[in-house]
């Protein structure tokens, strides 16, 4: 009961505690008082709600997120606004996300068995391949492109479950960081050359180098394009030569060297 004092009700949420913080949202685990289910509430931080292009955007976003359905993506549940607060709320998964599971094994110096990052990366294509692929009731292809691909926006369950978090509103970020310089630095090491130059025009192809760089991290348990400033990350990205998984873990075998370094290829023609 002392806890149900200490949780903040947010509409028809009640929210339980803070899951992180960033540079556009806070996290929340919440209760839905109207089903009674645990879910996370992502509400968008006041500064950014000031952006009328961004809102718009977002909701666009959140709509056509919110048709996603797929056992490795994670449901968007709800959005909306509670006084001057926006948010979604998502299905919460109750496990890590594998930036957390990255950096508590570095500290260990351990790795990730490669099958276990097989399995990963696998389910994650399979979830970003049926975004790719949808279309809408007329038959034309609605691709939607995730286009934040990243080791914290993927979820492991503690029951062995990937989810694909974030979905639908990278693309409302992505408007957002031409305009407030240093939202996005997080996910500056995960974006393809291309999507770099500009948001606009890109397509899957984003997605899946993002997936390869996931790939190459997890196989290496190093960072591959991380540098001192936004600068040098761009700089990397542009010219530096990938060198193979297999040269840092010699666990990997050739086969999966391929596959990463396909989806690495700088120029979108030559990936998948």
């Amino acid at each position: 009961s002392r806890a149900m004092s200490r949780a903040k009700a947010f509409g028809r949420y009640e929210l339980l505690g803070r899951i992180s913080s960033g540079g556009m949202a806070e996290v929340f685990r919440a209760r839905d008082q109207k089903t009674g289910s645990i879910v996370a509430l992502k509400r968008l931080l006041p500064e950014v709600a000031e952006d009328a292009e961004f809102l718009t955007m977002f909701e666009d976003e959140a709509r056509i997120a919110s048709q996603l359905e797929h056992p490795y993506i994670a449901r968007m549940l709800d959005y909306g606004r509670v006084d001057e607060a926006y948010y979604i709320a998502f299905e919460f998964v109750d496990g890590r996300d594998v930036r957390t599971l990255f950096n508590y094994l570095h500290r260990k110096r351990e790795r990730i068995p490669v099958p276990v990052v097989v399995y990963i990366l696998s389910r994650v294509a399979e979830g970003l391949a049926y975004a790719h692929a949808r279309r809408d009731s007329g038959g034309n292809p609605v691709s939607i492109v995730h286009r934040d691909v990243s080791p914290q926006n993927v979820v492991v369950s503690f029951s062995g479950d990937v989810k694909l978090i974030d979905f639908g509103i990278a693309k409302a970020a992505g408007k957002l960081g031409r305009t407030q310089i240093g939202t996005l630095k997080g996910k500056f090491g995960y974006m393809a050359p291309e999507q770099v130059r500009s948001s606009e025009g890109i397509d899957q192809r984003v997605d899946v180098f993002a997936l390869g760089i996931c790939g190459w991290e997890l196989l290496t348990m190093e960072r591959l394009f991380e540098a001192q400033n936004e600068l040098l990350v761009l700089q990397k990205l542009q010219t530096k030569v990938v060198p193979p998984p297999s040269s840092v873990n010699p666990e990997v075998p050739a086969v999966l060297d391929r596959i990463v370094l396909k989806c690495l290829a700088k120029a979108p023609d030559e990936r998948y």
